[in-house]
């Protein structure tokens, strides 16, 4: 017996001693950080208008995700010689943690999250509310309703959850195969020599360059808060040719869904797809589908290839280069009709 207790007593300190390897992260929601409230409402065209949920406490929410990745975070202060985060330097911090959870030295190193990145979207996407908000506050004192309509959260509860996408491309002339030809040749080369490049925000800029190769003719309106365009000299353009939720509001929903698998059965190469990453009615971000791919049941959707910037890559959907997959169930695609 004594041998036997000599044995586990033994054993415990060996595998006390033994390096711990910390888990993988999984997605996170963002009210795990915080409490999320209504952002209030406006009144447009006799309606009242939700503006975007908020954190009840936006300080105690950035303290409580700063504390789950303040490795991260120490790291950029440091490199970048910034002050603590805060409202003030969010932004900025962001741009840099992306750039570093981009990087081929964090995508080889030990600490590799896949999730990561999705996580900080996630809580980026509520945490930027406050502003947001402001933004369009102004828009309504300046009477841009039109800018308003485009920018206002997306109204789920108005829209049919599938839609048969083929009948909507039947009014359309735009031509797929040169879309398809400049997203392939200027995905991970921006084409700088035409078109402006916005590194770190250019994903609808990318999608605006597409639809204008696939025959899409510009609506220049002169107002930023209107039409869809960008002037030769690349001095001025509109939200909807810069923003990932003007692009998307602008052309329209053909569907949307909170699973992967239901929006990927219903693209085809030559679709424009958007994500909201924490369904919170904004669309954050913009892609384009350059192949459909074919079902995996074991993945459960079609693995379709996306181009897209910011980052910029064509990557199946599979692949780990790609992350549209982290926000399956969790965010909501969007299938943009044209």
């Amino acid at each position: 017996m004594k041998k036997i207790l000599s044995i586990l007593v033994l054993l415990m300190l060996v595998l006390c001693a033994m390096p711990v390897r910390a888990e993988k992260e999984t997605i996170i929601r963002s009210d795990k950080y915080g409490n999320i409230i209504s952002g209030g409402t406006i009144q447009l065209n006799g309606e009242e208008r939700d503006l975007c949920v908020v954190f009840e406490n936006p300080e105690e929410a950035l303290r409580n995700f700063v504390q789950k990745y303040q490795r991260v975070f120490d790291r950029i202060q440091k490199q970048f010689n910034m002050d603590s985060p805060s409202k003030k330097n969010m932004k900025e911090y962001r741009e840099r943690i992306l750039e570093y959870y981009w990087s081929e030295e964090y995508r080889n190193g030990k600490e590799y999250d896949p999730y990561a990145e999705a996580n900080f979207n996630i809580f980026y996407d509520i945490y930027d509310n406050n502003a947001y908000n402001a933004w369009l506050l102004e828009l309504y004192e300046q009477k841009e309703y039109e800018a308003l309509e485009l920018n206002l959260p997306y109204s789920y509860e108005r829209e049919k959850e599938t839609q048969d996408f083929n009948d909507l491309q039947s009014v359309s002339s735009f031509s797929v195969g040169p879309a398809i030809s400049y997203a392939l040749a200027y995905a991970e080369s921006p084409n700088t020599a035409n078109y402006p490049y916005w590194s770190g925000s250019d994903c609808a800029n990318f999608c605006s360059q597409i639809m204008e190769a696939g025959g899409t003719s510009q609506n220049n309106t002169g107002n930023r808060n209107s039409g869809w365009w960008l002037n030769s000299t690349f001095t001025n353009w509109s939200y909807s040719w810069s923003m990932a939720n003007s692009f998307s509001n602008y052309f329209g929903m053909a569907m949307s869904s909170t699973s992967l698998s239901a929006l990927t059965s219903n693209v085809r190469g030559g679709s424009f797809i958007t994500i909201d990453y924490d369904n919170d009615g904004v669309w954050e971000h913009v892609g384009f589908v350059t192949y459909k791919g074919v079902y995996n049941s074991s993945l459960g959707y079609y693995n379709s290839t996306i181009a897209q910037h910011s980052h910029n890559y064509i990557a199946q959907l599979s692949s780990s280069t790609n992350g549209w997959d982290d926000y399956d169930g969790v965010g909501r695609y969007g299938l943009i009709q044209y």
